[in-house]
């Protein structure tokens, strides 16, 4: 709602449709001027969301996808971020924003790089990407075997690649309050 009604107005300075999956009908909105495809990341895994997301590709096959709060899809293994790079491959400009995006570990700005572009930090799957920048050990806890990070290494590189797509900017620093 916030970039709905509040910031797209303040900032867009071209003609766009936004389209909102829970309330809008596909169907009544036109195609011949840019679209914003504005969803909650929690929405994405509900049954409701697949038939509606699928007739607006359709009328929409191009559209930027703006995923805020994007710390939410850190983890890959999960449904939500899975399919939140599902949607993004779609997407013809992709933009994520977040707060705090690494939020508990260096390892979490990898799903949400993917969301960018695949591979963007120069890694084919998070396993390459763990291996360079955590260290590990397998843990076993009855007959359960699990990796326990140790520790991170390499921040310095990760940060170099980070830098090369990513800027922090604060509201303080773009914004008159």
């Amino acid at each position: 709602g916030n970039w709905l009604f509040n910031e797209l107005p303040k900032h867009s300075e071209r003609a766009y449709n936004t389209w909102v999956w829970n309330k809008d009908d596909v169907k009544d909105i036109p195609s011949n001027v840019h679209t914003y495809f504005l969803v909650n990341i929690d929405a994405i895994i509900t049954e409701r969301f697949v038939p509606f997301y699928l007739a607006f590709i359709k009328k929409h096959p191009k559209f930027t996808l703006i995923v805020d709060e994007s710390s939410k899809a850190k983890n890959g293994k999960a449904e939500r971020t899975k399919k939140l790079i599902l949607i993004a491959r779609r997407a013809t400009n992709r933009y994520i924003m977040s707060g705090t995006p690494t939020p508990n570990s260096p390892l979490d700005i990898y799903s949400q790089s993917e969301i960018l572009a695949p591979g963007l930090l120069g890694f084919k799957s998070m396993y390459a990407f763990k291996g360079k920048y955590a260290q590990t050990i397998l843990e076993r806890n009855g007959p359960r075997v699990y990796e326990k990070i140790l520790g991170y290494h390499n921040l310095d590189d990760l940060t170099k690649r980070i830098q090369t797509f990513a800027e922090i900017v604060k509201k303080a620093d773009c914004l008159d309050l």
